[in-house]
């Protein structure tokens, strides 16, 4: 059910939209105190979800309902800031929050650390590189969710944000930061009771 123990709807509360690297433990942490459930990356619960929208099969709503009917309401980071314009033509009362790094090269530093670290997931077995993540079905779940990040509002291609990048030059992750941050105040200014932080 949708609906808390006192018969109320449940919702999202907050969107947490900026991309990940941009203080999101901390925000996390703040929202907690503050009294909030925050949702931070994903729920490995719901890896399936998330892994059959992002191959097409499933959609946004059902992946939102999972959340919402689990108790969340804070949303932070990659991948529910790609679906955000979603959440929030579903609960438009929700308040946007856009964390932001001091630069884009801050940004862009931060995410090719993480995303050099996510490549022992993604590789396959050999004797050179004897990895066995390939074969656990939560780590190919995961690998289909990293490839989906950027897909939406940035228009990538599939797993361009997150491997991609190694074939661009630099300051081209940062591009895509400050597009995503553009996207995100445009959309948000058009929307009554969005406010951003």
């Amino acid at each position: 059910s949708l609906e808390d123990g006192q018969g109320k709807q449940r919702r999202i509360l907050v969107v947490c939209a900026g991309l990940g690297r941009t203080v999101m433990l901390s925000l996390k942490e703040a929202l907690e105190l503050l009294g909030y459930a925050p949702y931070h990356y994903i729920d490995f619960n719901h890896a399936s979800e998330w892994a059959d929208f992002a191959d097409g099969k499933s959609s946004a709503e059902k992946v939102l309902d999972r959340i919402v009917r689990e108790g969340y309401d804070a949303l932070l980071e990659n991948p529910t800031c790609d679906i955000y314009t979603e959440v929030l033509d579903r609960f438009p009362d929700a308040r946007v929050i856009l964390t932001v790094r001091d630069s884009n090269q801050a940004f862009e530093t931060s995410w090719k650390i993480l995303m050099d670290t996510m490549t022992v997931t993604k590789e396959t077995f050999k004797w050179s590189f004897p990895t066995f993540f390939g074969w656990i079905p939560l780590f190919r779940k995961l690998k289909k969710i990293r490839w989906f990040m950027g897909t939406t509002h940035l228009g990538l291609e599939p797993g361009e944000l997150t491997h991609g990048w190694r074939n661009k030059p630099d300051g081209w992750l940062g591009d895509q930061y400050e597009k995503h941050n553009h996207h995100v105040m445009g959309s948000g200014s058009a929307r009554t009771g969005v406010g951003f932080q």
